[in-house]
């Protein structure tokens, strides 16, 4: 039985990497995989890069399955958009399905939404580039005014908050970083909420 997703419902996957480390379990996942991704999977040089790609291409197709079960998981085919943003071939839908990858290591996300454009990031907090001349470099005069705002103990969360709806937003629009980063502008100054706004010629809509 199909899982059902309103229009206006995320669905959100997550798999922790670190946990599957059954052997048998991860060879059975490559029965899931196309001719090509195989091809693909065994070019990578270090063993947590091909787990990572075993693990992230099962999952996008297992899970598409469970929207769409007509289809089964060997079966998807999926092509990329001029900016190189992979979606699912139409002629395999019966409703228009989107998704969307990150990952991080440890941790793999997929965003699944029923008839809007999605893009999802997920980024380590240990990760060691939450400093000032990235934010500069990376965030809009507004938000980096807005970054420097916040306590210093808090700094590294809030850089992360403007660093993974950004990316977020530009996965989204299918565009990637051909969208100029100072072009749109984040604020998290009401509390528990997050605004958008933009700048010429991006004329999005908030």
């Amino acid at each position: 039985m199909s899982i059902e997703i309103s229009t206006n419902s995320i669905h959100l996957w997550f798999v922790p990497t670190d946990q599957l480390n059954n052997t048998k379990l991860l060879t059975s996942y490559k029965q899931f995989l196309s001719n090509a991704e195989l091809a693909k999977h065994a070019r990578f040089v270090f063993e947590k890069d091909r787990k990572q790609y075993l693990i992230t291409r099962t999952l996008v197709r297992s899970v598409l399955s469970k929207y769409i079960d007509q289809v089964s998981p060997r079966d998807w085919e999926f092509i990329l958009n001029d900016y190189g943003k992979p979606e699912v071939a139409s002629e395999l839908l019966s409703f228009p399905l989107k998704f969307n990858l990150s990952h991080t290591p440890n941790m793999i996300v997929l965003a699944i939404t029923n008839g809007y454009e999605i893009g999802v990031d997920v980024e380590s907090l240990e990760r060691d580039i939450a400093t000032d001349e990235l934010a500069k470099y990376a965030f809009s005069d507004s938000e980096y005014k807005e970054l420097k705002q916040v306590p210093f103990e808090l700094f590294k969360e809030r850089f992360f908050d403007f660093w993974t709806f950004k990316e977020a937003y530009i996965k989204a629009c299918g565009m990637g970083l051909s969208i100029p980063l100072e072009s749109f502008s984040l604020s998290f100054s009401a509390p528990k909420k997050v605004s958008i706004s933009f700048e010429e010629p991006r004329n999005d809509d908030p």
